[in-house]
């Protein structure tokens, strides 16, 4: 940090202080706003992030989550362009058995989106997200400590599990 901008700060009162754009962007970069790639002021593993799926792709949403005992949940923000969004709440659960669910929270399905899921052979979940049309999905996932990620599925496994919301 510039020495200049410390005694800066040090001297001037905070309401003098957080006039000064130049100070606002040195301790703007201290703080870090955490991402799905790195720690910022919440972990990492809790930082929203967004796919846009295009026409007719298919995307798959990977919770990393091989231990029993285990437990997923996130907020999923479907938008597409007719205009329509809803607001789904995913969560998967790994004890003596794997369950997922998905609830629709409020709003309405933009387009015809499908969700469906599949227990993977290294006991990971894929969540697919299917629609023929442009697809925004938003994810805030809810509780810390299991990753997850989105992206491009080349196919759909046919004995994935079709989830109703």
């Amino acid at each position: 940090m510039n020495l200049k901008f410390t005694i800066m700060i040090q001297k001037k009162s905070l309401k003098d202080a957080i006039q000064n754009p130049e100070i606002i962007s040195v301790v703007g970069g201290l703080i870090g706003i955490a991402t799905p790639e790195k720690e910022g002021l919440m972990n990492k593993m809790r930082a929203d992030y967004t796919y846009n799926k295009k026409d007719n792709e298919k995307a798959r949403i990977l919770i990393k989550t091989t231990v029993a005992g285990h437990v997923f949940s996130c907020i999923l923000h479907l938008t597409g362009v007719d205009g329509k969004i809803s607001t789904v709440n995913l969560i998967a659960t790994k004890w003596n058995m794997t369950r997922v669910y998905a609830s629709l929270i409020c709003g309405e399905k933009p387009g015809s989106v499908s969700l469906l899921y599949k227990i993977e052979a290294n006991s990971n979940i894929s969540v697919y997200v299917i629609t023929n049309a442009f697809l925004r999905i938003d994810i805030s996932p809810l509780i810390k400590g299991i990753s997850s990620l989105i992206e491009y599925a080349d196919s759909v496994p046919e004995d994935a599990i079709p989830l109703s919301f």
